[in-house]
Order: C-alpha cells, then structure tokens, then sequence
C-alpha cells in the first residue's frame, strides 16, 4: 500500500511537471502571441499555477499586474539599451505596477522589468534579477507575509518591509533608503547598496544587517533589536560604531564612480 501511494505521489507530480506551459505576451504590431497585456495572461482560465509566462520586447508596456496565481515571469532585462547585444531587442518587456497581495498568488517569481512600484503581500514571493522604477513594498494585506526574496534587484526607490519575517534581501542596488518598520518584522539584509542616490536615512527593527554600502545617508540609522555589522557608510555616524561598521568612508575609493552611473 505504502509503495502504491508513493507511485501514485510520483506520477501526480510528474504529470504536473511535463504539462506546465509557457505563454508568450506580445503587443508588437504583426507578432502572435498568446496575449497582448501582463493581466489578460494571468486572468486567463488557460493559464494555470506553474506556468511560466514571458514578457517579449516591446517599445510599450504590458500594462500593471494584479497577480493571482503562481506563476513565473520572465522579461528581457534592463538597461539593454546602456548594453547593448545582450538580448535580442534592446526594449524591455516591462509592466507599469506589480501587485501580489492575493492568496492564491503565494510562492510567485519575478524577473520583471517594473516601471513603478512593487507591492508584496503574500508569503513565498521571489523577486529576482527585477528592476522597480519606484519603492518596493512589503505589507500586510490579511495573509501570511513570509519568506520574501529579493535578491539582484535594481529600484530607484526606497524598501519598506512592514510585516513578516524570513525575509531576505541580497545583492541588490537601492538608490533609496531601507525602512523595516514594524515591530513584527524581521529580514536578513546582507551585500546590498543603500541610498545610492538619496540622503535621507531610515528605521530598521529585528534585522541582520551585514556586509551593506549605505553611500549617500547623511543622517543616522535608526536600528531597534538589531544586529548590525560591517556594513560601511559615506558619512560620519550614520552607523552604530563596533562591530566592525565603518562609517565616513570615501566612497571614491570602494566605486568607480560614488555618484552612481547605471
């Protein structure tokens, strides 16, 4: 019986595996493809949890996204038109606003080109290799906000983290500040830059926070039951002195170009 139920286990997931499909978004005048908008692909009753959907080059966008399914999106980048022949296109397949604060989207990834902001509000959500034109937010919305990833992100905004814990964010480029501001949250904040463009500093609860580049802050962090260390700021103070933190660093001397150049 045991053997039976594993067999019967194994085959459920096998065939959930090989019949997961890829959808095409195109709104290129001329091009066939499964959809034309970022929602019509996710609304569509064909499309089903586990799919992967791409975004394709276009020199418009695919307008916002509520998602409420899991799902894996793919677009071609950004900045392919500062690098060129990286991809086939050098437009991006890019949307306006990314939301994800519905049950049934849990346990979604994203590399998606984002022209404003991000909205997080379930637990599982992976954004990876994703560029945000604006903040990234994650809040709570009536459901378990947990396990967030954001890893290798570029956003011209600020982080607020307003809820959930085992968070992680890493190796991303913030040209704004970092803000976890409940007393019920709580990230892993490791290998990030921080205000790389903007000065103003932020709040920081229940943390790990290592091996970051706050560039621009001017003013101190606030850091509340917080474990903070060799991190390195531009500017006198803006960290706690110990733990290896290093603050008033000249940053000419950690990048090439401490102004930031994308």
């Amino acid at each position: 019986m045991k053997k039976f139920f594993l067999l019967s286990v194994a085959i459920t997931l096998l065939y959930s595996i090989s019949f997961a499909k890829i959808w095409r978004v195109n709104n290129n005048v001329g091009v066939t493809a499964n959809f034309t908008t970022a929602q019509a692909a996710n609304n569509s009753a064909s499309v089903l949890a586990g799919d992967t959907i791409h975004l394709e080059p276009s020199t418009t966008s695919y307008g916002s996204l509520t998602s409420t399914k899991r799902l894996t999106w793919i677009s071609t980048g950004a900045f392919l038109n500062i690098h060129p022949n990286e991809q086939f296109s050098p437009n991006a397949g890019r949307i306006d606003y990314l939301q994800v604060t519905q049950l049934s989207g849990e346990n979604s990834v994203f590399h998606l080109v984002v022209n404003y902001t991000i909205i997080i509000g379930v637990q599982g959500i992976r954004l990876d290799r994703t560029f945000a034109g604006s903040t990234i937010t994650v809040d709570n919305y009536g459901y378990p906000v947990t396990n967030t990833v954001i890893i290798n992100c570029y956003s011209r905004g600020d982080l607020y983290i307003n809820a959930g814990n085992n968070n992680v964010i890493s190796n991303n480029i913030f040209e704004g500040t970092l803000n976890i501001y409940s007393g019920n949250a709580q990230a892993v904040i490791t290998h990030n830059v921080f205000n790389a463009v903007s000065t103003t500093s932020g709040l920081v609860n229940n943390s790990t926070v290592t091996n970051n580049l706050f560039n621009k802050a001017n003013t101190a962090y606030t850091f509340t039951n917080s474990t903070v260390q060799y991190n390195m700021s531009a500017v006198a103070n803006v960290l706690p002195a110990g733990n290896n933190n290093q603050n008033g660093i000249d940053m000419n001397t950690v990048f090439a170009d401490e102004n930031g150049n994308t």
